[in-house]
């Protein structure tokens, strides 16, 4: 019964956006209170993580300084399957330019 409603699950995209809310909720004990005062997790796409961010200086920051720490805390806490890569983005409704950052 278990791998149909897996199936179902899979099938209808329904895992990934449990996989997001889990992430939203878990947010500031995967990366650290002072960093979730200033990210949220934004979406999932092609194991891409886009982390939005609410000012240009802790995007500066962050994108630099910040990401391989972050990205291996949440490969850590989710398992290294869900997130190869995070992008960084000004929280939307704000300007800046996209910084995209690998590992």
């Amino acid at each position: 019964m278990n791998n149909i409603l897996g199936g179902i699950v899979d099938r209808l995209g329904l895992g990934e956006s449990q996989w997001m809310l889990s992430l939203t909720d878990e947010w500031g004990s995967i990366v650290g209170d002072a960093v979730a005062m200033h990210t949220r997790p934004g979406s999932l796409e092609g194991r891409i993580l886009t982390v939005f961010v609410d000012s240009s200086v802790w995007l500066s920051e962050i994108s630099r300084y910040g990401n391989k720490e972050m990205l291996e805390k949440i490969q850590g806490h989710t398992g290294g399957d869900h997130v190869r890569r995070l992008s960084f983005r000004l929280d939307p409704g704000t300007r800046a330019t996209h910084v995209q950052s690998g590992t």
